[in-house]
């Protein structure tokens, strides 16, 4: 959901709040009838009143046709990958190969960091992994990148048991830091 229709909703929140506690305060007698039926006799001729209400019809039936009419785009069934096997499929988290890959790649020598990224393509039974790293200053990137691949179709060929991936592996930065965030031990 967007700014705009939370603003929205939020507007369509309080008003109706506040409706539903004047309806509370009228059926606990807060107020005695006599007074709330001539505050009531007095508002609802007014222009702007109408108007009021007119709005907030006009949001019921937008969150209303929203809510039916809109999807999320962002839901996606792409969170594992599926093995297909001698004996059946098996279904394997896209986190768990992304931590298999960072950590193959976090241990190879002169990489300084690396970010993975696993699409799931068509009915999940295909992927690809995009690799982008960080090297030490002074190593050789193509040679890095080949062996950077290799060692990870080597590794998923061991432990998921899949031959061809696409592999795309990318060069962000040369450092001598180690980047902060995962370690491997």
């Amino acid at each position: 959901m967007g700014i705009f229709n939370r603003f929205l909703l939020a507007i369509y929140g309080l008003t109706t709040g506040i409706v539903f506690a004047l309806i509370a305060m009228a059926i606990f007698n807060v107020f005695t009838e006599h007074v709330w039926l001539n505050e009531l006799r007095f508002a609802l001729p007014k222009e702007e009143v109408r108007i009021f209400v007119g709005v907030m019809l006009l949001f019921s039936v937008y969150f209303f046709l929203y809510a039916l009419f809109v999807s999320n785009k962002k839901k996606s069934n792409k969170d594992f990958v599926l093995l297909k096997g001698e004996n059946g499929d098996v279904k394997v988290a896209v986190t768990a190969v992304k931590n298999l890959v960072e950590n193959v790649v976090l241990r190879l020598q002169g990489v300084r960091g690396v970010k993975v990224k696993v699409d799931a393509k068509g009915d999940n039974s295909e992927f690809s992994i995009k690799e982008t790293v960080t090297l030490g200053e002074g190593v050789d990137a193509i040679a890095a990148a080949n062996i950077i691949r290799q060692e990870t179709i080597k590794s998923l060929a061991d432990s998921l048991g899949i031959k061809e991936v696409p592999v795309d592996v990318s060069v962000e930065d040369f450092s001598n830091n180690k980047e902060k965030g995962r370690r491997v031990i």
